[in-house]
């Protein structure tokens, strides 16, 4: 965990960064295409993406060793409720390095993209993912970097509490839905 303040939140806030390394067992193809694309992930992450949310409203590039796509979601309420609802606006950039996957992504503002008034609109710092063959290319050694700001009336302390709560969860669910589901 680190404490970060971004230029972005013009030292109002300051937030944790998590991150979180776990090995998943597929290999790192499959893993990579359950959390990012989110018509696969709709079905299994029941902790944070609601149905509404749009993981490709834009992709540009035919690059078939990486992508950027324009990517908004919307959250469930968390933290028993206290945390309403939250949506991300992020572009992110995903590419092949050797036999590994990276993503890299940050919240940006559009006017095509305005807020959608049901939700509180949260920033997302530089947050990524890493994607590593385990040595028997079955699993994927996972590397998960978040840094968001939810923005709205919510104490720090139970910001950072949330997030090093729910972000544990979804690779837990991530695992079950993978051993339960072979492809």
């Amino acid at each position: 965990m680190l404490r970060l303040t971004d230029a972005a939140a013009r030292g109002k806030t300051t937030v944790d960064a998590i991150r979180l390394r776990a090995t998943v067992p597929c290999p790192p193809t499959r893993c990579r295409a359950e959390l990012l694309d989110y018509s696969r992930r709709l079905t299994w992450d029941l902790e944070t993406i609601t149905d509404a949310s749009n993981a490709r409203l834009k992709q540009w590039g035919d690059d078939p060793d990486g992508e950027v796509t324009l990517v908004w979601t919307e959250s469930k309420p968390a933290a028993g409720g206290l945390i309403s609802p939250r949506e991300f606006l992020d572009i992110g950039k995903t590419y092949k390095v050797g036999d590994s996957w990276r993503h890299v992504s940050k919240s940006v503002k559009s006017p095509d993209y305005p807020e959608s008034g049901r939700c509180v609109r949260g920033y997302n710092f530089a947050c990524g993912l890493e994607f590593v063959p385990t040595a028997d290319g079955q699993g994927t050694e996972l590397d998960y970097m978040i840094h968001s700001d939810i923005k709205g009336w919510v104490p720090t302390a139970l910001i950072n509490s949330t997030v090093k709560a729910v972000l544990p969860n979804v690779i837990i669910a991530l695992m079950k839905h993978v051993a339960a589901n072979p492809e």
